[in-house]
C-alpha cells in the first residue's frame, strides 16, 4: 500500500510539475508567435491610437511581464482565448477549436483503443515466449512503430484509393494508425515488462520509458494534423494550418497551448495506464499460482 501510494504522489507531482514547464513554454512562444494581438478586437480598417492604446491596456500587454504571464494562464484555463482574426473574424477561438474538436477524436479513438489493447497483448506475449527469434520479430516490429514513414503510406493510399469512398479512406488511416499504436505500446509493454520483472538494484532508470511515451505523443499528434491537412479532414490540425496561413494570432496560441498541455497529460495518463497494466497482470499470474 505504502508503494502505490508513492507512486500516485510521484506521479501527481510529475503532472503538476510538467504542467508548469509546459504552460511556461506556451506562454514563450505566445510571445513570437505571427499576427497581431489587437487587431482582433479592432473594427476592419480602424486606425485611432487612443482605441489602440486602450485596447493594448485591456488585454494586459502594456504590464510587466511577469503580470502577463499569470494573465495568460488564467485566461488560458478558463477558456477565455480571444477572438479569430481572419478564420472568422469576431468569433471567439473558443468556439472554433470546439467545432473541430470532434472530428479529431474521432479519428483518434479507435485507433487508440485497438492499438493500445493490441500493443498489451504482444507486449505481454513477448515476454512469455522465450524464442529468441521470436523475440527478435516483436522487437523489430515495435522499433518499427517509431521508424516507419506513416505518413507516407497515408500519402500513397491518398493518391491511389481516395477515389473509391472517403470512408475507405477514413478506416484506412484508423488501419495505419492502428498498426503505429501496437508497434509502439508493444515496445513500451516490453520494455516496462522486463523493468518491473528485475529486481530493485537491477532495474533500469524510467527515463528512457518516459522519453519513448514523449516520442509517441510526437508521433500520434504529427500523423493526425498531416493526415487531416492533406485529407481536409476538418480536425484542429486543419485548422492550425488554416491559422498559420492567415497568420491568425488567438487561433494559433490557442492551439499551441493546448498541444503542449496534451503532453504532460498524455504521459501521466500513460504511466498510470501502464501501472495498473502490471497490477491486472500480477493479479492475475498470482491467481494461476494458486
Amino acid at each position: 500500500m505504502r508503494k502505490i501510494t508513492k507512486r500516485v504522489l510521484v506521479t501527481l507531482v510529475l503532472e503538476i510539475a510538467f504542467l508548469l514547464v509546459a504552460v511556461t513554454l506556451s506562454f514563450l512562444i505566445s510571445r513570437v508567435l505571427p499576427g497581431d494581438r489587437i487587431s482582433a478586437y479592432l473594427p476592419p480598417r480602424y486606425v485611432n491610437p487612443a482605441l489602440f492604446d486602450a485596447i493594448n491596456h485591456e488585454l494586459g500587454l502594456d504590464q510587466p511581464i511577469i503580470v502577463q504571464f499569470f494573465r495568460y494562464i488564467s485566461d488560458m484555463f478558463i477558456g477565455y482565448w480571444g477572438y479569430s482574426l481572419n478564420i472568422s473574424r469576431g468569433a471567439p477561438v473558443y468556439s472554433l477549436i470546439m467545432e473541430r474538436m470532434p472530428p479529431t477524436i474521432f479519428l483518434t479513438v479507435i485507433p487508440l483503443i485497438i492499438g493500445l489493447f493490441l500493443g498489451f497483448l504482444l507486449g505481454n506475449h513477448s515476454i512469455k515466449v522465450q524464442s529468441i527469434k521470436g523475440n527478435r520479430i516483436v522487437q523489430i516490429g515495435s522499433l518499427l512503430g517509431f521508424a516507419l514513414p506513416i505518413i507516407t503510406l497515408a500519402i500513397l493510399f491518398q493518391f491511389f484509393l481516395s477515389f473509391i469512398n472517403p470512408l475507405f479512406d477514413l478506416i484506412l488511416l484508423w488501419i495505419i494508425l492502428s498498426i503505429s499504436i501496437t508497434a509502439i505500446t508493444t515496445s513500451l509493454a516490453r520494455m516496462y515488462l522486463i523493468n518491473v520483472s528485475k529486481e530493485a538494484s537491477e532495474r533500469h532508470s524510467t527515463k528512457v520509458f518516459k522519453l519513448l511515451v514523449g516520442v509517441s505523443y510526437g508521433i500520434v499528434l504529427a500523423f493526425l494534423f498531416q493526415t487531416e491537412i492533406m485529407f481536409s479532414f476538418d480536425g484542429i490540425g486543419d485548422l492550425f494550418l488554416q491559422a498559420m496561413s492567415s497568420t491568425d494570432y488567438y487561433v494559433i496560441n490557442a492551439i499551441v497551448f493546448l498541444t503542449f498541455i496534451s503532453f504532460p497529460i498524455f504521459i501521466v495518463l500513460t504511466l498510470f495506464l501502464f501501472f495498473l497494466f502490471g497490477k491486472v497482470r500480477n493479479r492475475h499470474i498470482l491467481k494461476r499460482i494458486k
